[in-house]
Formats: structure tokens, sequence, C-alpha cells
């Protein structure tokens, strides 16, 4: 009876162990999560509404809305081979 014990224990220990060393090789020795995680982090991106014309009670124009672009370039992401012809597409100095 006591060694039947000892076996069930010792059967119970050994999957504990098991699922203790796949836990460690998943959290550090695997980086399938780190860069899963890395590629799920969330971006703000500020998007501005566009509004219409406003008006006041007398149909008197009071607001209007004309719509601005912003352009953003990451030098990392972008490969331009000539600066001059990118520059002088967008009117702007280099």
């Amino acid at each position: 009876m006591k060694k039947r014990r000892q076996i069930i224990q010792v059967f119970f220990l050994l999957i504990g162990l098991a699922f203790l060393a796949k836990l460690f090789a998943i959290q550090i020795l695997s980086d399938t999560y780190h860069r899963k995680a890395e590629r799920n982090i969330l971006q703000k991106i500020i998007e501005y509404p566009i509004r219409g014309l406003i008006y006041d009670r007398n149909r008197r124009l009071i607001v209007y809305n004309e719509p601005i672009y912003d352009l953003m370039v990451i030098p990392d992401d972008v490969y331009v081979p000539d600066t001059l012809d990118f520059c002088g597409f967008f009117k702007i100095s280099r």
C-alpha cells in the first residue's frame, strides 16, 4: 500500500517537473512569444475629424474646414535613390 502511494507521488512529481520544464523552455529559452508581443504593440494614431461648414442662425458662415495632410517618412523604412527628385516632387527643401 505504501509503495503504491510512493509510485503515484513520483508519477505526479514527474508530470509537474515536465510542466515546469516546458514552461521554462517557453518563457526563457524561446523568443517566439517575445516577437509576437513586440508585433502586438498598440500604436496611437491621431485622426482629426473632417467637419463641414458651420453657419450661425442668420446663415452666415462662421467656420470652414480645409483638409490638411501630413506626410511622415521614417528614413530607415524607405529607400530613396535620389533625394533631389524626392524633394522636388513634394516641393520641399532638402
